[in-house]
């Protein structure tokens, strides 16, 4: 029995409905990144930026057409254009392959044209950081020396106190300040300027 290779419309429509889970399932991390949580007609729009590349390879700058016009709807209707980023770029490099290169080129400007438009639409502004008003100074202290890097047992040595009683402080500093991660409290010292990067 000899092998048959895949039909290139099989394996296009399956990259297009890979891409279309993939962007489902990052669209529903919007909140999280600071924008509108996506509902149906963003849905909508996710799927419309990537299920035409299925037909990429039988009508290249059709579908790069059809996606970025869609892609760029969905990116000035507010949403959170990470999640539109596959289909686009697919269709460009499926142009750029079987194209000439002043075709090309209209496309990538096309796409530029659309971060421009992100930009101007851009993410809602982050929460500025929390207040370090409600720590004590041994909170500060010990936030300080978490964002310099150390561990709670380096931090004991250091401060002359127990490391118990430094995860004691750690904790009251992040419960005061909402966080939920030694991570989180590193970024929050240094945006707040607890901290400075060394230069």
């Amino acid at each position: 029995m000899r092998f048959r290779p895949p039909r290139p419309f099989a394996v296009d429509t399956l990259i297009a409905l890979a891409m279309v889970c993939v962007a489902v399932l990052l669209g529903q991390e919007s909140a999280k990144q600071g924008w509108p949580a996506l509902d149906g007609p963003a849905y909508a729009l996710v799927v419309l930026a990537h299920l035409p590349v299925a037909f990429r390879g039988r009508a290249p700058l059709v579908v790069f057409g059809t996606v970025e016009a869609v892609t760029f709807g969905y990116v000035t209707l507010g949403y959170w254009p990470v999640v539109c980023t596959f289909g686009p770029m697919l269709a460009l490099y499926t142009v750029a392959s079987v194209r000439q290169a002043r075709t090309t080129a209209l496309c990538a400007g096309l796409l530029v044209i659309e971060a421009f438009a992100r930009q101007a639409g851009a993410a809602p502004d982050a929460a500025p950081p929390p207040d370090l008003a409600a720590l004590t100074s041994r909170e500060l202290e010990v936030l300080k020396l978490v964002a310099g890097g150390l561990s709670n047992l380096e931090i004991a040595d250091r401060l002359y106190i127990s490391e118990a009683t430094v995860k004691t402080h750690l904790n009251r500093t992040m419960t005061k300040l909402g966080l939920d991660s030694r991570a989180q409290a590193v970024v929050v010292a240094y945006e707040t300027g607890l901290v400075t990067p060394r230069g």
